[in-house]
């Protein structure tokens, strides 16, 4: 059973675009944040640096889902 999907409103479009600003912002926000930590820390850090990249990796999927949703918004445009 498939459902009929049907076409987003202008408004709709116009807060999904809100969303999206926010949401790229915030990410960019966080990855400045991320690369702050990482010039203060020293050679001997290494449990910083495991907790930092593991939080980088994360970002790195945030990244990817913003993407798609900002082509495929760019798409519809």
């Amino acid at each position: 059973m498939s459902k009929i999907l049907k076409p987003a409103t202008k408004k709709e479009i116009v807060e999904i675009e809100r969303l999206l600003r926010n949401g790229r912002s915030r990410y960019d926000n966080e990855l400045l944040k991320i690369e702050k930590m990482w010039a203060k820390l020293k050679p001997h850090d290494y449990d910083r640096r495991a907790s930092l990249i593991k939080a980088a990796t994360g970002m790195l999927k945030i990244d990817q889902e913003l993407k798609v949703w900002e082509d495929k918004l760019n798409a519809e445009s």
